[in-house]
């Protein structure tokens, strides 16, 4: 008996998956009902009668709702941003029972709206319309923006503007400073070594108050999603109002902003962490109940 009833609440769990599976199929695949748009502002543009029917980048072309204010690359829309990426990411209108729902405000003048919603995860892209931060975001749909966190001063180093003026500029690696993945600030001759990093001071890269020293990174441009502002150069009058750096675009987590975050303190090069013992010594267990 125990065996059916586990059976049964297995089958139970499998119909309940597929219904959920089923409630995040593309509702509308023979076009969108015209009680959501009949009547209403967009009742005249080109597409509406196939608006998010089916898996489609909808919103990237023209003659849908959000297009004009929103996602027009001739306006200026990049969607290769952080802003605009959702713009050319898929999605369609779902059933209110996919866990992926989330409501629509599109068509809020029209009659039924409080059912309508849509899944961008239905159709294999993650939600960067309702959180531009999302993992994955922004995400290059069609493989054309290229890596957005790729280190931005790799071939050439660190451009003068940036540093030279500054409190920094005498500094024998400043010009190299951050262009590439390294531990930039556990190496001499760099901003924050002597004040915070400087290992023969007492610094120890396996605490977790010092271990973003040793963690690699490079600046980026700010449309990397784990792309975090710098004040290093705060005092010098040309540096780009807009530099910062990434640990992630370089394996590694950012413990300088947070010591707490998942993956610190960061043992960088394996050997912060390793077993003590070979054999564990008898004083632990000589005499115990173990022995």
């Amino acid at each position: 008996m125990l065996r059916t009833g586990l059976f049964l609440a297995a089958l139970a769990q499998a119909f309940a998956a597929s219904q959920a599976a089923d409630a995040c199929a593309c509702k509308y695949s023979s076009g969108l009902p015209e009680k959501f748009w009949k009547g209403g502002q967009y009742e005249n543009l080109a597409m509406i009668s196939q608006y998010g029917t089916i898996c489609g980048p909808w919103d990237s072309l023209a003659g849908t709702p959000w297009f004009a204010g929103y996602c027009n690359t001739s306006a200026g829309k990049d969607y290769c941003t952080s802003d605009d990426s959702w713009c050319d990411d898929s999605w369609c209108y779902v059933d209110k029972a996919c866990p992926t729902f989330i409501g629509t405000s599109v068509f809020a003048d029209g009659e039924g709206a409080e059912e309508l919603g849509y899944s961008y995860q239905r159709c294999g892209s993650p939600d960067c319309y309702s959180n531009t931060t999302a993992v994955g975001c922004p995400y290059d749909a069609t493989g054309a923006c290229g890596d957005p966190c790729e280190c931005l001063y790799a071939e050439h180093g660190l451009p003068e503007e940036v540093w030279k003026g500054g409190q920094y500029e005498d500094l024998t690696m400043i010009s190299q400073y951050g262009a590439t993945c390294a531990g930039w600030d556990s190496v001499p001759g760099t901003p924050w070594y002597s004040d915070y990093c400087n290992a023969s001071a007492g610094k120890n890269y396996c605490h977790k108050s010092d271990s973003w020293c040793a963690a690699a990174w490079c600046y980026v441009a700010k449309s990397c999603p784990t792309w975090t502002a710098t004040s290093v150069f705060a005092d010098v009058e040309g540096a780009p109002p807009d530099l910062g750096y990434s640990y992630q675009k370089c394996g590694a987590p950012d413990c300088y902003t947070d010591s707490s975050a998942t993956g610190c303190p960061y043992d960088w090069d394996g050997t912060c962490c390793q077993c003590k013992y070979k054999e564990l010594p008898e004083a632990f267990w000589k005499g115990g109940q173990y022995e």
